[in-house]
């Protein structure tokens, strides 16, 4: 296999598995066949995805009690779900005047949340991301929970940002707003930062399997 070839092949496979992903996203527990239709995917693709999604730990293959006591004729169908505890997601909104912050779990329920006001033209760039850390970590012991179990870090900020996260560098205040969050957090971190810019609310997330923002 060429490395045209394996790229090719990592990238179909990598495809496929956003689609199941977001597809278990919507349901509690699901068959193989279910996912067939909803994807478009033959049912080896499905149960070959699925098997690697458990392996990675994002999907777990449940047993149906429902079955239990019942005769059945051939191969019950295998069902599986979503691993809810692989992770969460944090949502920071880094605004002029106070930082709000969400954590929540990959169904978007919130599992808790803070707000503080601040001057942000008082504690700089540094004192901004300095803040944005203690407040993400607050909000993540309030939820019995730590950094590692972070996934994915949205930052909203005041100003334009680019498909890299970067504000442009001859705006002061923009700086100052966007001042390097990415970077400071993931300091240490396995997960992955990214600043955007959308419209109020100052965050958004959309789970896919890569757990890059929407």
């Amino acid at each position: 296999m060429n490395a045209t070839t394996a790229n090719s092949t990592q990238l179909l496979r990598q495809i496929n598995s956003e689609a199941l992903l977001r597809f278990a996203l919507q349901e509690q527990v699901f068959t193989a066949g279910e996912a067939m239709a909803e994807t478009g995917l033959t049912r080896a693709t499905v149960l070959g995805v699925c098997d690697g999604l458990v392996d990675a730990g994002w999907l777990e293959e449940v047993d149906d009690g429902g079955d239990a006591g019942r005769v059945l004729k051939g191969r019950p169908a295998r069902r599986y779900r979503l691993r809810e505890a692989v992770g969460v997601v944090v949502g920071l909104d880094a605004g002029e005047t106070s930082f709000t912050t969400v954590v929540a779990d990959l169904r978007g329920r919130e599992l808790g949340s803070r707000r503080e006001g601040l001057d942000s033209h008082a504690l700089g760039g540094a004192g901004r991301c300095a803040k944005a850390r203690e407040l993400i970590g607050l909000t993540l012991a309030d939820a019995g929970l730590t950094a590692d179990d972070v996934l994915l870090t949205v930052i909203g900020v005041p100003a334009p940002v680019d498909a890299g996260g970067a504000s442009p560098a001859e705006g002061e205040f923009w700086q100052l707003m966007n001042c390097g969050f990415a970077r400071h957090l993931q300091a240490g971190s396995s997960s992955t930062m990214t600043p955007i810019s959308p419209p109020s609310p100052s965050w958004r997330w959309s789970p896919q399997p890569t757990w890059q923002p929407c």
